[in-house]
């Protein structure tokens, strides 16, 4: 929480008093240290937390991680009076951009001695004079995000080649059925680990015969009208070429 603290023997060098350095962990997990004034054109967005949120059992606080709309990523939270911060601040659209435990502060006092600070968020406003380096003047990502990309792929690719094949529907689902009444389902599925700038997904395949269907119906009481994928009796994950078997492999997006 917030708290200053003495600073970590031996992971850095003492500054002199008066000087302030941040530290953060760049998105390829890379340590920084620069100047506080170097630090402005930071986008802590992109960023590692500087530190774990740990858990254990019989803890007081409850920490966990939120579903940031704003940019479509998860952050973490030490209790839920941050998480209830963090959903006012996804609320806000004045905040472009937000991130949790973004740096390390460290100075050193007067007397000598060496401090540190971790913040709990670093928020990003619409209003800012100075955009992240990246972003036009009203403080949005000019470039594309994973999820966005991902959209755009299924759209323009996935689509079409599901649709040519006699599958019907939109999003991220199609389906075919025949006269006998058996359904296929096709599903593109992301996994909640994403961020703006990278995500996995996977493509689910199902197939449900008439009979499995009429036993399942009996047995639930109802069925949707549209199959899903978790009704199917066959059921099977398409892998990356050349993924060994056994193992469950991911297509990797990036916005970059």
């Amino acid at each position: 929480m917030n708290k200053t603290l003495p600073a970590l023997p031996g992971k850095a060098p003492a500054l002199p008093p008066g000087a302030f350095e941040i530290g953060y962990t760049a998105h390829d997990g890379a340590q920084h240290r620069v100047p506080l004034a170097e630090a402005a054109v930071v986008r802590f967005a992109d960023t590692q937390p500087t530190r774990r949120i740990r858990t254990r059992k019989g803890q007081r606080h409850l920490p966990g991680r939120w579903w940031w709309a704003t940019d479509g990523r998860h952050i973490g939270y030490e209790s839920w009076l941050e998480r209830d911060q963090l959903m006012w601040l996804d609320w806000d659209r004045a905040v472009t951009g937000t991130a949790s435990q973004p740096f390390r502060l460290r100075w050193t006092t007067e007397e000598g001695e060496p401090r540190s600070h971790v913040p709990d968020y670093c928020q990003r406003r619409r209003a800012d004079d100075r955009p992240w380096p990246g972003t036009g003047s009203s403080g949005k990502l000019d470039r594309m995000t994973a999820q966005a990309a991902l959209k755009a792929a299924v759209r323009d690719i996935a689509g079409p080649a599901a649709c040519a094949a006699g599958f019907k529907g939109s999003g991220s689902t199609w389906r075919p059925a025949n006269s006998q009444g058996d359904w296929a389902v096709v599903k593109v599925q992301s996994s909640s680990w994403s961020t703006a700038r990278s995500l996995r997904c996977v493509i689910d395949v199902a197939v449900a015969l008439a009979p499995w269907l009429d036993w399942m119906r009996e047995w639930l009481g109802s069925l949707p009208k549209s199959v899903n994928e978790s009704l199917g009796l066959c059921r099977e994950r398409l892998h990356l070429a050349g993924a060994p078997a056994g193992v469950d492999g991911w297509w990797l997006v990036s916005s970059d």
